[in-house]
């Protein structure tokens, strides 16, 4: 077997990344190196460039791979795994992706996987929810050869079997539960009960998002100051504490499971279509405004400094808007973090460009959409020569350089 995948049957929830982080527990050891990336919306990893960054950072052994600057993550990654042969003290290989279906991306292309050909001490376990007919599907959207592939299902867990104390949290996710639409729908029929509308609005914003928000970066988005979103949160707690979670000063505030994040939004179509709206006003304002931004501001990776062109491009904002992220005075970045941000949102921005000319006559393509697709382009590759020349031990550049 090279690899597995894990198939959650019944309410999608907690069960098949227990299954997986447990065995990767039990098998833990000098003799094995273990990678685990869950990935999604809730884990902070929406897209799949951000789950082969974590993939990519290891730990790995040195003297495995390309080099990263030169031959890029996918690269680095697909000559690791495919070469990972147990030999010469090398560790057998175990590799743990959890919810791949969660990712925005993800892509269709198989040729695109970085799983495809593990190498001889090389293991992968792939967990997804569905039927076996889906994970069938991913096991060829990832390139997985079927004779190589075994399935394995996870039937759930039953209510009886949640430990009391959990049983608030977790109950949803029960075979015999209310499941996830019931529960959510549940908690918004609570905050109308009690007049919370403005708490409503907060956890579709959190449904909306890429990655979990900062307070101070979620109050302008609900046209609120951070003390009352705070305030909000503190009063509510009990009845919304299932599904969000935060640190009690109130930073870093998201949903507990992607599908509970998943089932508020299908329960909010309306509410999300104007949350993604507000989104894209704002990630554009961000954008058009970023030269004024204070210079200390701009050496932090903020949400909307990592996701404003991931949120114009999911509201199909036109070619000319998009450009912008294409500019010196956008594009040029402030450290080797910002700089592999920078890279990845004009990799998905020219992706998105390049859709409609893969699906048109070549005579028939306008001049300007190609133009566009150019611009993005060699935006992207100008970032892929500074990241070679970028001092790994300098944090910033001069702006001027």
């Amino acid at each position: 077997m090279a690899a597995a995948l894990i198939q959650r049957l019944g309410p999608s929830g907690a069960g098949k990344s227990t299954v997986v982080e447990r065995f990767c527990r039990s098998i833990a050891g000098p003799g094995t190196l273990n990678l685990l990336v869950h990935a999604g919306r809730v884990s902070g990893a929406a897209f799949e460039e951000e789950v082969l960054a974590r993939l990519s950072a290891g730990p790995w052994p040195e003297g495995t791979g390309f080099d990263e600057v030169h031959f890029g993550v996918r690269t680095s990654l697909v000559n690791r795994i495919m070469n990972w042969d147990g030999e010469d003290g090398q560790p057998q290989l175990l590799i743990g992706l959890i919810a791949p279906d969660a990712c925005v991306d993800w892509p269709d292309d198989p040729r695109r996987s970085v799983l495809d050909e593990p190498g001889p001490a090389a293991r992968v376990l792939v967990a997804v929810s569905g039927t076996r007919d889906v994970a069938e599907r991913w096991a060829e959207r990832l390139g997985l050869r079927a004779a190589h592939v075994t399935y394995v299902s996870v039937d759930g867990f039953r209510l009886e079997e949640i430990d009391p104390s959990l049983r608030a949290h977790l109950a949803w996710a029960a075979v015999d539960g209310p499941g996830p639409r019931a529960h959510v729908d549940a908690i918004a029929r609570s905050l109308r009960d009690r007049g919370a509308a403005p708490m409503e609005a907060l956890m579709t914003t959190l449904a909306c998002a890429f990655a979990s928000l900062d307070v101070t970066e979620l109050a302008p988005l609900l046209g609120a100051q951070v003390a009352e979103v705070t305030g909000s949160l503190a009063t509510h707690r009990e009845a919304v504490e299932s599904v969000l979670q935060w640190r009690e000063e109130g930073h870093r505030i998201g949903f507990r499971h992607e599908t509970q994040r998943a089932a508020w939004a299908a329960a909010h179509p309306e509410q999300v279509a104007l949350a993604e709206q507000r989104f894209a006003e704002v990630a554009r304002a961000f954008v058009r405004t970023w030269e004024s931004v204070d210079t200390a501001e701009k050496g932090a990776v903020t949400y909307l400094r990592r996701y404003a062109g991931d949120h114009l491009v999911s509201c199909g904002t036109p070619r000319a808007d998009l450009l912008a992220l294409s500019t010196p005075r956008w594009a040029w970045p402030r450290s080797r973090e910002d700089l592999a941000a920078r890279r990845a949102e004009l990799g998905r921005v020219r992706r998105y460009m390049a859709a409609p000319l893969f699906a048109s006559d070549a005579v028939a393509i306008p001049s300007d959409a190609l133009s566009s697709f150019v611009r993005v382009a060699l935006a992207q590759g100008a970032l892929a020569t500074l990241h070679r020349a970028w001092p790994p031990e300098a944090d910033q550049v001069d702006e001027e350089a």
